[in-house]
């Protein structure tokens, strides 16, 4: 399962991926902010993993606050984001991306 999910990760011109665990309700404003930092940076693969359809992945990720982003740089986990925090994300983002 960890291979097929670090495939997924590396598909990106950058071999940069973000990917936000959340649930399944309560996550407009959190996607809201995805989408506009998906929008600023369109070479950066950006996934989605609801936690209740995927609880082990959750496990593999080590997701202990929900909604959470990981940064992902090469199939290795670079930056974790807990919460809902937009600016955060998109310094990380642009950090990272570059």
């Amino acid at each position: 399962m960890r291979k097929k999910f670090t495939k997924h990760l590396i598909v990106s011109p950058t071999g940069m991926s973000v990917v936000l665990f959340c649930n399944k309700s309560k996550q407009m404003k959190v996607l809201q902010a995805l989408h506009q930092v998906s929008k600023r940076f369109p070479s950066v693969n950006f996934l989605k993993v609801e936690v209740e359809d995927h609880p082990y992945m959750a496990k593999m990720e080590d997701v202990s606050t929900i909604p959470a982003f990981k940064i992902y740089k090469n199939g290795s986990r670079v930056k974790e984001i807990p919460g809902k925090n937009h600016e955060q994300l998109e310094s990380s983002v642009k950090l990272y991306s570059s």
